[in-house]
């Protein structure tokens, strides 16, 4: 679909609903090369109407996150392309396509891409609910 196609299929955008293309969403690479592409959502106006965040996160071959914690947040992954190594606080097990993975909010992890091509996956993040 084309830029313009794209454009033409969402406007106007009217609802409760929230329409946006892959190719029009910010990337950000970190400095342990884990790029990430901010679905939902982009900015600090749009995360305080949601809860939920979704991200699409690329890991080069051969390389490693630094070790995560996320504090106050679960977080779901979906392995959509390569194979890699977690390790999941005390666990490590092997990563692959279609894998579905819930890390604890304040679970320390790491992930190791073992492929040779790079390592994608969707990332849902939720904050914990405050029992208060």
């Amino acid at each position: 679909m084309t830029k313009s196609a794209r454009h033409k299929r969402r406007t106007p955008i009217q609802g409760a609903f929230y329409l946006k293309h892959r190719a029009d969403c910010p990337v950000v690479t970190q400095a342990d090369g884990l790029t990430l592409r901010y679905l939902l959502p982009q900015n600090s106006v749009e995360k305080s109407t949601t809860t939920i965040g979704l991200q699409e996160v690329e890991l080069q071959p051969g390389t490693q996150t630094d070790g995560h914690s996320a504090a106050g947040e679960q977080i779901v992954w979906q392995i959509l392309q390569g194979a890699g190594l977690m390790n999941l606080g005390e666990t490590q097990f092997a990563v692959v396509p279609g894998d579905i993975i819930l890390i604890p909010a304040d679970q320390p992890y790491r992930l190791t891409n073992k492929s040779e091509v790079a390592l994608r996956l969707n990332q849902i993040t939720t904050p914990i609910p405050n029992p208060s």
